[in-house]
This record gives structure tokens, C-alpha cells and sequence, in this order.
């Protein structure tokens, strides 16, 4: 490959902000966006990761010639309605290399391979006395390392080299179509001796491939339950879940219910308060 190649992996947590946006208009200049950049940048995936970390709930894949193509996309992507409603919380930016010992090993999505339902990415960081290992040794220990992946067919690994460009020496990416394929695999991968090596391979970030419009759909849900979280009032989460589902009449329905809500609790709490006799003192 004599092409340089980068990938970037974004991670999102959605802000409150995130629940007032218009989901179809946002979904729309995302994608023409992402279309926009033609060959510059291109878009393996968008991943909900809704439900796999409470830290986060997007995350994107992006592929450029340069870490200023990549990072242009990103600042482009946060000066959209949607990009102004996320907060980035992890980043992951590797560079494809040749193998260290093997030519033809080179990440799935750089060898062609559609890319697949699930996705899994993390760092990873190799013990000191693994660079101090005798060349042979090494090599040996990432054969059975690889003839052990070989054992997932179905499971798609790509890895890039991110030595002096973050805290990691390597970003892996791991994509199937099935969810336990990646837990087994990389389960399976724990019995190799070049385990024993391992220095660092946290966080794993985790999601499912969807079109930009489910994507936001998700997070739109978690920025009105977020509210909920942060003391706003129940009433103003279910308007605002309304409104974002295009459904205006609801919206008109709920500020009503609210109204008869506080005016209800109003009327009870009035109704309950005890009367306080003060005496004088003997």
C-alpha cells in the first residue's frame, strides 16, 4: 500500500441542547455534509451506541488521506445542528502501516471489505518488555496470535498505528454482523501468549451501524431522558419528545396536561396543609 490512509473514530455523548433540533432537517445536512466531501473524506459508518456505555452514544468512522482532511470533517460535522447538540467525549486516530511481520496484513476496510452491522473499537498498549523481545520471538508469538483470528472468518479486524499521535500505540476496530461473534473472538484471543504483553486496551466503545436519521433518533430519546436527569420537570421532557417527533398536536396535548397537572397538585397541596396552633410558653 503506498497510499497513506487515516481513520478516525469520534465519540459522542448528546447534550440537552440535542432535544430541541428538528430530527429530519438535522439527519439531512448531516448526510449532505457527508456527501459533500467526495473522495476527501469518507464515511465507514455511524454507530448508536446507545446502551453499550453511559458515556457515551454516537460514534463515526471516518477515512482520509490526511489528519487534516479527517480533522476538517470533524469541525465541519460540529458546526452542523446536530454537531452543536453533541459533546465529543473519546477520540481515536490511527494511521494505517504496514505489518511488522507480515506484507499482506492490512486493515479490512483498507483491503475493499463492506463494512458490517456491529462495531467495536479500542486502544490498545503493549508491556515495555514486549519491544525488548527477540525479533523471532515476537514474530512467533503474533502467528499464533493471527492463526487464532483466523478461527472468526466472519469477524473483521482492522488496526491502525497510532504511536506519537495520542496516548495508544494502536486503535483496533473489530466489525461482524452478530454481537457475540465479537465477544467470542475477542474472548479467543485472550488464550494467545501475546496476551501476557498486554499493558492497556481500555475503554471499549461499542455500537451498531445505522443510517444518520435512526442514529439521532436515538439520541433524541437520551437528550429528553437527560433532562429528566439533570431536575427538569417530567412535563417539559414529554413536550419536548413530541416536538421532536414532528408531532406538533401532541406537543399542543401535553402543555394542556401540564396546566391541569400543576394546577391538580396545586389543589392537593392546598388542601393538605395542616393548621399550626402556637402556644405560649408555660
Amino acid at each position: 500500500m503506498s497510499e497513506t490512509v487515516y481513520a478516525l473514530y469520534p465519540v459522542f455523548k448528546a447534550t440537552p441542547a440535542f432535544r430541541e433540533i428538528d430530527l429530519d432537517a438535522a439527519a439531512s445536512e448531516v448526510e449532505e455534509l457527508f456527501a459533500s466531501w467526495g473522495d476527501r473524506v469518507s464515511v465507514r459508518g455511524v454507530y448508536s451506541t446507545v446502551g453499550f456505555r453511559a458515556d457515551s452514544d454516537l460514534m463515526l468512522w471516518l477515512v482520509g488521506p490526511t489528519p487534516e482532511a479527517v480533522q476538517d470533517a470533524l469541525v465541519a460535522l460540529g458546526r452542523t445542528r446536530a454537531g452543536r447538540g453533541l459533546e465529543l467525549v473519546w477520540t481515536f486516530m490511527g494511521v494505517v502501516k504496514p505489518a511488522e511481520f507480515s506484507d499482506d496484513h492490512a486493515p479490512a476496510f483498507v483491503k475493499g471489505e463492506p463494512p458490517k452491522r456491529f462495531l467495536d473499537v479500542y486502544p490498545f498498549v503493549r508491556t515495555p518488555e514486549w519491544y525488548l523481545l527477540p525479533r523471532e520471538e515476537r514474530a512467533e508469538m503474533l502467528r499464533e496470535h493471527g492463526v487464532i483470528g483466523r478461527e472468526y472468518p466472519d469477524v473483521l479486524a482492522n488496526t491502525t498505528s497510532a504511536f506519537g499521535i495520542n496516548d495508544w500505540e494502536w486503535i483496533l476496530a473489530f466489525e461482524a454482523d452478530e454481537l457475540d461473534r465479537l465477544v467470542d473472538c475477542i474472548r479467543r484471543l485472550r488464550d494467545a501468549q501475546a496476551r501476557r504483553y498486554t499493558k492497556e486496551e481500555i475503554p471499549f466503545v461499542t455500537g451498531i451501524r445505522k443510517d444518520v436519521r435512526s442514529a439521532f433518533g436515538d439520541l433524541v430519546w437520551l437528550a429528553a431522558r437527560g433532562m429528566m436527569a439533570s431536575g427538569t420537570a417530567v412535563e417539559e421532557v414529554d413536550v419536548a419528545h413530541a416536538k421532536d417527533k414532528g408531532e406538533k398536536h401532541n406537543k399542543k396535548a401535553a402543555q394542556k396536561s401540564i396546566k391541569e397537572k400543576r394546577a391538580a397538585k396545586k389543589a392537593k397541596q392546598a388542601s393538605s396543609q395542616p393548621t399550626h396552633v402556637t402556644t405560649s410558653p408555660q
